[in-house]
């Protein structure tokens, strides 16, 4: 039987065996946090924190021996091991089953065809290093350099003989993204708490109806998924004061922020949400040991940091020993093209830029954004437009939403991000979560209006769009077969190691 035709059949065996193994190592380290129950009883915390420990584990072993096919399997069946040992204690196994059958389905259907992203072009060498060497054999080299967390793991939950695994880890965590953030939306609904609902709807939305290509997703959506955790979390806490998760939120931020920053440093403005949790009590009350716990991925990413690059975090300058220049140099690069010139050569010193920006990425920003945002607006608009009593009541209600302290305070965080994102690395790929956030909270005290005084109408508006555009959605991955064959001659488009070119 040929490799193409293994790849083929694979694909959906290791992706559930890789969902099953990440979930055992995630429930193990559930049982000490008690994440699950104490935020949003969502499956993607335990999956995270399936992923906190392999990642943890296999950083290690990859001081002393690259991370082979045989340690992945060791890995697979240990998971697998805790998986079937938590099962056994699972009151409910047909609503667990049911679970298994949707992600590893709406996985499947994600990643099958998916092509290649940019970020395995740019970086699938630093995934094949981890597997074909230790820590201390790789050798500093532009792209092996940017040294994402994401790709490291990617490593670990993938086969170099069955390249199609490459895929299984961005479609596992995006379709438990899917799957969760839909039964938060309607647990929300039913117990009121629309701030949650609201957010959670918004986001699935955007993540079926834009966020559909998994050959878009490299490792920037998936530090976007834990964000939008983060907000959710948030949100119900502070904005709706749901007070059984107030004991670890301030560690549940903490955990989510530190695990977001080493997939990608752009979400280290994550960093000023903590701003909103933080309190003199909670500083005085900390679980030390947890945070230590906690701690101990960062650190040793910046470890593999140092080793290959010379750097403590690959380019910012300051932070290096060795290869200062070169340092510089990446940084100009990244920010130039950010600032909106392929070619990297523009003066990214004070705002001449902008024009520069407005004229490349205006386009790609109003293609992601404006639809989004019309299609939530035009109600507000149409309602306006038909009835002085709503023009009346919506803006004095919204008004006091967006003036009530808590609301206010996260909105200015949220604004403060995005200023921030404009001014040093204006990319879209870069502040999808800091874009998104910010009309998202422009549109809530107005759809938080609609639930509370026409629930009917906001109920069937709602419904409609989920459905629209999930049948969008199924129409790009069922047709995204062609995009892939008339690029590609083999599935996937990997060989030796390397990733062929396109036709």
């Amino acid at each position: 039987m040929s490799l193409y035709i293994l790849n083929h059949l694979v694909l959906p065996i290791f992706i559930l065996f890789f969902l099953l193994a990440i979930l055992g190592y995630g429930r193990l380290l559930d049982k000490y946090t008690n994440f699950y129950d104490e935020t949003l009883r969502a499956y993607n915390i335990v999956l995270i924190q399936g992923l906190f420990l392999i990642s943890v584990s296999s950083i290690l072993i990859n001081f002393l021996i690259p991370i082979t096919d045989f340690v992945i399997i060791i890995f697979l069946l240990l998971g697998l091991y805790f998986y079937v040992y938590f099962l056994l204690k699972v009151k409910d196994k047909k609503k667990e089953s049911k679970f298994l059958l949707i992600v590893t389905l709406l996985s499947f259907i994600f990643s099958y065809f998916a092509g290649v992203h940019d970020d395995y072009s740019y970086h699938i060498s630093t995934i094949f290093n981890f597997k074909e060497k230790n820590l201390f054999q790789i050798i500093h080299e532009r792209n092996i350099s940017y040294n994402s967390n994401w790709l490291f793991i990617n490593a670990v939950i993938s086969f170099s003989y069955f390249s199609s695994t490459l895929y299984i880890l961005t479609s596992i965590i995006y379709s438990i993204f899917i799957f969760d953030i839909y039964r938060i939306y309607k647990q929300s609904v039913k117990n009121k708490f629309y701030y949650s609902s609201l957010i959670s709807y918004f986001v699935l939305i955007f993540f079926i109806g834009v966020l559909n290509n998994y050959k878009e997703h490299g490792t920037d959506i998936p530090g976007v998924i834990l964000s939008f955790y983060l907000l959710i979390i948030l949100s119900k806490y502070k904005l709706e004061n749901v007070k059984n998760i107030e004991k670890n939120i301030l560690l549940i931020s903490f955990f989510l922020i530190c695990f977001a920053f080493v997939i990608k440093i752009t979400n280290v403005l994550l960093i000023l949400f903590l701003i909103f949790v933080i309190s003199l009590k909670k500083i005085l009350n900390i679980e030390v040991k947890k945070y230590l716990l906690f701690s101990i991925l960062p650190f040793l990413w910046i470890f593999q940091n140092y080793n290959i690059s010379g750097c403590l975090v690959w380019p910012i300058e300051i932070t290096c020993f060795t290869n200062n220049d070169k340092a510089i140099f990446e940084t100009y690069l990244i920010e130039s093209f950010a600032k909106g010139d392929i070619n990297t050569t523009i003066n990214v010193e004070g705002f001449t830029w902008i024009n520069t920006w407005l004229n490349n990425h205006i386009n790609k920003i109003a293609e992601t954004y404006l639809l989004f945002f019309l299609i939530f607006f035009f109600p507000i608009i149409y309602n306006y437009l038909k009835s002085l009593k709503f023009r009346k009541s919506i803006f004095s209600y919204s008004f006091n939403i967006f003036t009530s302290k808590n609301y206010l305070v996260l909105f200015l965080i949220i604004i403060l991000t995005n200023i921030i994102w404009f001014i040093n690395a204006p990319a879209y790929r870069f502040g999808i979560f800091y874009n998104l956030s910010l009309i998202i909270f422009l549109l809530l005290p107005f759809w938080k209006y609609f639930f509370e005084n026409h629930l009917d109408f906001t109920k069937k508006y709602l419904t409609t769009i989920l459905i629209l555009i999930s049948i969008y959605f199924g129409y790009e991955n069922f047709t995204k077969y062609s995009w892939y064959l008339e690029r590609y001659s083999i599935w996937p488009p990997i060989e030796n190691n390397l990733l062929i070119s396109r036709n």
